[in-house]
């Protein structure tokens, strides 16, 4: 990164977590530090983007790579990206559904009547890491729409979903619960699962050049080892059982040395998720109460039915298998499962 681009990410920082530029002149800056942030939370500090500007004020906290303030605010940027909520404006018309919607029979339950709301959108980062080095490790982005229990075709639209979104809730449109539930982590992982399997080949062709490779090295250094042990050059004569003995003892340690090249090269990987994001989107809920319980306000969790803000109710899908539920469902947790899962 250059200067420029330093202290523009050093701004844009300070910005989005309640800090501040208070005063500028060229390289230097005065800015508010966010609350938590630093070696002493919320204060002032004068900032210097440049050698010159750090040799004219050498007060200054000099801002550079490598720098022991610019590492901090990577580290809180890091820190702070791994869960991230924004929430999204409304549309400026909105039509209610129909009522009553066609909803699954859950046993024991009810679906209550429509009312505004903000539901998730998830962006799950999974990070792949590799142990062949010649194969790159991956950052693997899955955006998924719980609602209609499917990918989304362009995980960029909803990470630039993010740098538009607003930092709290629309107003009107109280958010629902923005974490996953387990029925949706089970969904990320089985979507994870198939890219993976994609690119495993590149992985295990790797792997296997780099076995390939090794095993050869070490076939022709043995082969040279047990050549000199059976042909001795300089020295007495072995007995054949001396001979024998040794040549054995090389075709063990021979064996050994593959299999442990094997191992080391073994196509495998372990793979983390690294954040989730979560863009709420303005929409109807159907609210799924116990029979017989009052219809009292209380959070909007899951499971719920969803209807768009033009009011075409969303069919609700198994959160196992994301197969549609339009008869009966069962209950799982927060999440409805089609009858063969339940």
């Amino acid at each position: 990164m250059k200067q420029p681009q330093i202290r523009q990410f050093v701004q844009r920082f300070l910005d989005v977590n309640g800090g501040g530029v208070a005063r500028e002149e060229g390289d230097l800056l005065r800015v508010r530090l966010p609350s938590g942030a630093g070696d002493g939370g919320a204060g002032e500090l004068t900032l210097a983007f440049g050698t010159r500007a750090h040799r004219c004020h050498p007060e200054a906290e000099f801002v550079a790579i490598g720098s022991a303030f610019l590492d901090r605010v990577v580290g809180d940027a890091l820190a702070l990206g791994r869960r991230a909520v924004v929430y999204l404006p409304a549309p400026p018309s909105v039509r209610q559904p129909r009522i009553p919607p066609a909803l699954p029979s859950v046993p024991g339950f009810q679906w209550g009547g429509p009312v505004r709301a903000s539901r998730p959108l998830f962006l799950f980062v999974y990070q792949a890491e590799y142990h062949t080095i010649d194969v790159r490790d991956d950052l693997v982005l899955i955006a998924y729409d719980p609602a209609r229990g499917r990918v989304l075709a362009s995980p960029q639209a909803l990470l630039r979903a993010f740098a538009r979104g607003n930092c709290h809730p629309e107003e009107g449109w109280p958010p629902a619960s923005p974490d996953p539930t387990t029925g949706d982590l089970w969904r990320s992982l089985d979507l994870l699962d198939r890219r993976l399997q994609r690119r495993s080949r590149l992985v295990k062709e790797a792997s296997a050049i780099e076995i390939a490779r090794e095993t050869a090295n070490i076939e022709a250094y043995y082969r040279q080892l047990i050549d000199e042990a059976r042909h001795p050059v300089g020295r007495a004569r072995q007995t054949v059982e001396e001979e024998a003995e040794r040549v054995r003892q090389l075709q063990l340690d021979w064996k050994r040395r593959v299999q442990e090249v094997s191992g080391f090269w073994e196509a495998c990987g372990d793979v983390r998720i690294s954040a989730i994001g979560t863009v709420m989107e303005p929409c109807w809920i159907f609210p799924l109460r116990r029979e017989g319980a009052r219809a009292r306000k209380r959070a909007l969790r899951p499971p719920y039915g969803v209807a768009d803000c033009r009011g075409g109710v969303l069919e609700p899908v198994c959160a196992l298998c994301g197969a549609g539920l339009c008869g009966s469902a069962s209950l799982m947790g927060q999440d409805l499962i089609c009858e063969s899962h339940g």
